[in-house]
């Protein structure tokens, strides 16, 4: 899998930069972002649920006649701009380093989305990024639902800064808004604190942009350990940060990498440790 980007690890992704894009002339929308020092040990159980939220007349018709599988996996093209993929954000990120990259992120309240943490860091550089703009419902940059270009604060784990994959089991974050973004785009529920085996009983859902276009894709779970889960959906480079969600639209993990052999995709669990710790700082 080609990258442009020396800055990414090579081995770990599905993720991150496939392309380099123009730098337009636009305000300054620097974010704080917050290193978190480990998080509090939770026990997870039993399950605890936030609610989607569906704005009016946006749910996704499967019948819209959009939809087409692509190639012989099961990803198909969607309407960005119907929910649960309005509430998916294309996001172009530029680093302290100067390093620039693509990633997916997503909403789960009205101001607060989540992602990936190495979305938010040059892993190779140890450098936050200074500048990030979220798209939703994106098609280009003329043609979106609404982008979002202003401050936001952050918060990660602070193996992301180790300069190893510590960070592996660590991979989350989450972002603070200023606006009440998802009242446009919607957002996702959040499934936190499941157990081993709830896994194993569904299939889940994985929507991503790869170069400014959001596909789906469908495959079944299971635990790996108590931080992460693997699933067995299609995923591309610049799928980092998006969600895996239930038929429901609750989000159970945030999709992170994948096995250099081809067998597997990476998720970070939403767990009770993740969920409390967002609650901590206003969630």
């Amino acid at each position: 899998m080609k990258k442009r980007f020396l800055c990414m690890l090579l081995a770990l992704m599905v993720l991150l930069p496939v392309f380099a894009f123009a730098q337009e002339a636009e305000e300054s929308n620097v974010g704080e972002v917050i290193v978190r020092e480990g998080l509090a040990e939770i026990e997870d159980g039993p399950v605890g649920e936030n609610a989607p939220f569906i704005p009016e007349g946006m749910l996704e018709d499967a019948d819209e006649g959009d939809r087409a599988v692509i190639g012989a996996d099961n990803r198909s093209s969607v309407n960005p701009s119907k929910y649960p993929y309005s509430a998916i954000a294309y996001m172009e990120v530029y680093g302290k380093c100067d390093c620039s990259w693509t990633a997916t992120g997503f909403m789960v309240d009205k101001d607060w989305l989540m992602t990936a943490g190495h979305c938010l860091v040059c892993t190779q550089h140890q450098q936050w990024a200074d500048r990030i703009t979220f798209y939703f419902g994106y098609r280009s940059r003329s043609d979106y639902l609404y982008r979002y270009n202003s401050q936001w604060t952050a918060w990660t784990d602070n193996t992301l800064f180790a300069g190893d994959n510590s960070y592996k089991d660590h991979d989350w974050g989450y972002v603070k808004l200023n606006k009440n973004v998802g009242d446009t785009t919607g957002w996702f529920g959040m499934r936190y604190g499941m157990a081993d085996s709830e896994y194993d009983l569904e299939w889940f859902n994985v929507a991503g942009y790869r170069n400014g276009k959001i596909q789906t894709s469908v495959g079944h779970a299971e635990a790996y350990n108590s931080y992460r889960v693997l699933h067995y959906a299609d995923t591309e480079p610049g799928y980092s940060g998006c969600p895996v969600f239930d038929n429901e639209y609750y989000a159970v993990a945030i999709n992170t990498a994948h096995f250099t052999d081809g067998t597997a995709n990476i998720g970070r669990r939403i767990t009770s440790q993740l969920y409390h710790d967002m609650q901590s700082n206003g969630f």
